[in-house]
């Protein structure tokens, strides 16, 4: 399902990110070695997700381990 060629970064994403605004997300730009991107496609392949939604989960998954981590303030 995900194969590499599929994701063109540059003002085409641009463009289709801002006729969905509405849609309030943002797009990310980031840079990966190719065995972290092969890793990334093959998930995306076993899952039979879409790339992003691979990213998203694990983005999702490190933010609720992050703030899980964090102190609870004391009560006042």
């Amino acid at each position: 399902m995900a194969e590499r060629t599929d994701y063109v970064l540059g003002r085409d994403v641009t463009e289709q990110a801002r006729s969905q605004e509405s849609r309030a997300t943002s797009v990310v730009s980031l840079r990966l070695s190719a065995e972290e991107m092969d890793a990334l496609c093959a998930v995306a392949d076993r899952e039979g997700k879409h790339l992003s939604d691979v990213v998203r989960d694990a983005v999702r998954k490190h933010l609720k381990s992050v703030k899980a981590k964090q102190p609870v303030a004391p009560a006042s």
